[in-house]
């Protein structure tokens, strides 16, 4: 059975939160990196319009995964 949040002990919590924040910030530079796949693959195929938004949205999710990772900073 799964515990209550209330009922982990904080240093546990804080633990299991930094490590999961981690895991987080992985899978979000992994969709970063696969919207520049797509960009590339767009760009050399002279779709430039489709390259940029998936550029754009490269660029969002690295600054996304830069905040997760600014948080863990925060907390060690």
């Amino acid at each position: 059975m799964r515990r209550t949040i209330n009922t982990i002990p904080k240093q546990e919590y804080d633990d299991l939160m930094k490590y999961a924040t981690l895991r987080m910030h992985r899978k979000i530079q992994r969709l970063a990196d696969e919207e520049i796949s797509k960009m590339r693959e767009a760009d050399n195929k002279g779709d430039y319009e489709k390259a940029e938004v998936h550029d754009f949205n490269s660029r969002a999710l690295s600054r996304m995964a830069d905040m997760y990772y600014e948080i863990i900073k925060r907390e060690d």
